[in-house]
């Protein structure tokens, strides 16, 4: 699938949507091949909030963005638009990437070559801060990816959880007479 260079007034559109979602617009890619035209739009938290977009937030704006598009006269009405988070696989690039992922295990290599694997305790002035290296410039990283920790999810507690959906203590189970 080609991509092609977003038109303008496809961003002009999506920007102010996905700001007003209280959202940062990380990414926008326009794909066309033949007559199929895809919007993709990628979403993240701001700064100051932790966590992961969460699915409500992206219905919400996607139905927005659908809104707001449809009534975009250059845009083929025939388009698909997909909203996503940029999930763990994303590489870090940004100082606030890294501002996101604070106590993450965060797989490095630097331009030197060098290759490390540790825990980001703390960004400061365009620097990333390991638990044992210390102050790293992130302008002198190469490619910086978070390394996902099967364990630490393992020895998580159901206190660490928030029921989206009710208490479990409300549900009662069948019995058998």
């Amino acid at each position: 699938m080609a991509r092609s260079e977003v038109p303008a007034s496809v961003a002009d559109a999506v920007g102010p949507v996905v700001d007003s979602a209280d959202l940062v617009l990380e990414d926008l890619e326009f794909l066309v091949q033949g007559k199929q035209t895809i919007v993709r739009v990628t979403v993240d938290l701001p700064d100051h909030k932790h966590g992961a977009v969460s699915l409500e937030s992206i219905a919400q704006v996607s139905r927005e963005l659908s809104k707001t598009l449809d009534a975009v006269r250059s845009l083929d009405p025939d388009y698909t638009l997909e909203v996503s988070s940029p999930g763990t696989s994303r590489p870090l690039t940004q100082e606030r990437h890294f501002r996101r992922n604070l106590g993450r295990l965060v797989d490095v290599r630097l331009m030197d070559g060098t290759r490390f694997t540790e825990r980001l305790v703390d960004v400061e002035d365009a620097n990333a801060v390991f638990e044992t290296r210390g102050i790293v410039e992130i302008s002198s990283i190469r490619k910086a990816r978070v390394e996902v920790e099967l364990s630490r999810a393992e020895a998580a507690s159901d206190s660490d959880f928030v029921d989206i959906a009710g208490t479990d203590s409300d549900r009662t189970q069948d019995s058998e007479d």
